[in-house]
Parts: structure tokens; sequence; C-alpha cells
């Protein structure tokens, strides 16, 4: 009887332990807190120019490159988030991290393409976007004001385009 009523706890917390849930884009809960102790809360810097989309009372950022594809277009938001400003990831969702950048009242979603993936793979992911130091000390000093002021010049390297253009 003993054996039975353990068998049967044990079985259920098997069951239990089993079906926790952990955000889609990571392995396991593992690989979740390895990135939420690295990012959540912390402050990064934008690496490029943010031109998100609106969506409801948020900002959507799409680095799956879906929403371009979508039959109901979202318009863009009538703002841009200007390269190295000071952005912290607030919250991991199901597909997406949710963002807070500094001087915005709204929220920002980031929508990643990487599915049950380390947390290496988010973070490679995300580099397109977020960066840990300011973005402008990556770059020759001659070129940082033809990046501030979104001008391509002879000379630039493909990573101060990006930064310049998003």
């Amino acid at each position: 009887m003993r054996l039975c009523l353990w068998l049967t706890l044990m079985g259920i917390g098997w069951g239990l332990t089993a079906c926790q849930h952990h955000p889609a884009m990571f392995q396991n809960a593992t690989q979740e807190a390895r990135f939420r102790d690295a990012y959540l809360g912390q402050p990064k810097y934008t690496a490029v120019v943010l031109r998100p989309y609106r969506l409801d009372d948020m900002y959507l950022v799409d680095l799956t490159g879906r929403v371009a594809e979508e039959q109901v277009p979202l318009r863009r938001a009538a703002m841009t988030v200007p390269l190295g400003s000071v952005i912290r990831i607030t919250d991991i969702e199901d597909r997406s991290l949710r963002a807070k950048v500094d001087g915005y009242d709204r929220a920002f979603r980031l929508l990643l393409a990487t599915e049950r993936g380390t947390h290496e793979d988010i973070a490679k992911e995300l580099s397109s976007l977020v960066t840990s130091i300011p973005p402008l000390d990556e770059v020759r000093l001659a070129m940082q004001p033809y990046i501030l002021s979104q001008k391509i010049v002879r000379g630039m390297s493909a990573h101060a385009v990006r930064m310049s253009w998003g």
C-alpha cells in the first residue's frame, strides 16, 4: 500500500516537473535562467537606430522578418529610437522579449526568430539590436558624426552602416 502511494506521488511530481513551462525560444529552464541573469534589468544600449512598428499600446521590433510578410501590415511608428539609447529587457514572453527604452513611455516587444535555443543563441540574435557598451565606442572617431546624422560615406564599414540605418 505504501509503495503504491509513494509511486503515485512520485508520478505526480515527475509529471508536474515535466510540465513546467518555459518560453519557446529556450531549450529549457536552465537556459532561460542564464539569460535572465545576464540580461533582465541590466542597462544595455541600442546597437542600431530602431524604427519600430506600432502595436496597440506598445512598439514592436521584428528580428524575425515575419511582420513584413503579414497580410495585414503593421504601420511603422512615427518615431525612431536613436543609436546608443539605454534599453533594458524587462520580461521574457513565449517568443519575444519585453523591453523598456529610456525616454519612451511605451514598452517595446522584441520578436525573435530563435526557437529552442541556448542563452548564447538568443544573445547572438539580440546582439544585432543590443550591445553592452556604447556603440559609437566601436567605430573610428572620424565616422561617428556620419553615423549620428545617418549618412553613408566612403570608408564606412558595413557595421557602421548598420548602426546608422538599423
